[in-house]
């Protein structure tokens, strides 16, 4: 199934062009359209005082906030104009008004709670589309990064400024056998499509009972998938292994399982889905 819409949150200035574009990189080749979505967090009412003191303080605070809220959507929303003016993409009322000539994009600015809200509308969207600030500053989404992987039910495309401006050409897939990664391949099939090269690889045995890369790579090949299973030595920590084999693949994009293990133990013993987050060489495209 061909991409026609991408859900690109837009929270924050320091990730939003890097997201726009990845969107928009996906959005050229299959002619779909950009969800550009901000959501304003609806303020928390403090505890007043005693009447009518209170009841001032409250309204000044929120009043206060409402003001800082309105200031840094109007700052996105020109990011946004921005980014879409240089790309030549046009700019509608929302997808409703599309004829399907090519990439539109759409911009939504709405009160809500956040992530609930960006995990709702991704529901009805084929993938959404988040940017990374860069190697110091990391991912300022990244709380609302792991809610639309878990809550979604979703695909989430994950790339650093200028890493992904364009449909990926070379492509690893990591594999396990498991339940994630089988996600991972289905959810990554429209982006196979115009891949020139395709890596699945699997690092360290595979348990017997599980299908091995070289399955996998049978199922792309069947899909007229240029693919080939690759099977790798640990030779360090996983994450490593994987940032190699993608690097002698060239690769411009990485596909993997998301949380194989419960959330509470990926935050307490930091885990390979956050190590690999933490990578800004290679986007990522990411399921659970």
């Amino acid at each position: 199934m061909p991409v026609k819409k991408i859900l690109a949150p837009v929270q924050n200035a320091d990730s939003a062009v890097a997201g726009l574009k990845a969107a928009i990189a996906l959005a050229r080749r299959h002619k779909a359209h950009i969800d550009a979505l901000h959501i304003r967090q609806r303020p928390n009412i403090p505890a007043s005082g005693y009447y009518p003191v209170g009841v001032i303080f409250v309204d000044e605070h929120v009043a206060e906030i409402k003001e800082a809220l309105g200031i840094e959507a109007n700052r996105l929303k020109e990011i946004f104009d921005r980014v879409m003016k240089e790309a030549g993409v046009p700019v509608l009322a929302s997808a409703a008004h599309r004829d399907d000539a090519g990439a539109t994009a759409s911009w939504r600015d709405q009160a809500g709670i956040l992530p609930f809200d960006i995990s709702a509308a991704a529901r009805v969207a084929d993938i959404v589309a988040f940017g990374k600030a860069s190697d110091d500053q990391g991912y300022p989404d990244a709380g609302l990064i792991e809610e639309a992987i878990f809550q979604s039910g979703r695909p989430v495309l994950i790339a650093a400024p200028g890493k992904l401006e364009r449909t990926p050409r070379r492509i690893v897939v990591a594999w396990n056998g498991g339940r994630e990664a089988a996600r991972a391949l289905a959810a990554a099939m429209p982006l196979f499509e115009e891949a020139e090269a395709v890596a699945v690889v699997s690092i360290g045995p595979i348990p017997a009972d599980l299908e091995g890369p070289e399955k996998a790579a049978e199922l792309l090949r069947l899909h007229g998938v240029k693919a080939d299973a690759v099977r790798r030595t640990p030779a360090g920590a996983a994450e490593d292994d994987l940032v190699a084999a993608a690097t002698e693949a060239r690769a411009d994009l990485i596909v993997m399982g998301a949380y194989s293990h419960s959330r509470w133990r990926e935050l307490v013993l930091g885990g390979f889905t956050r190590r690999m987050l933490k990578q800004a060489e290679f986007p990522l495209l990411l399921a659970h």
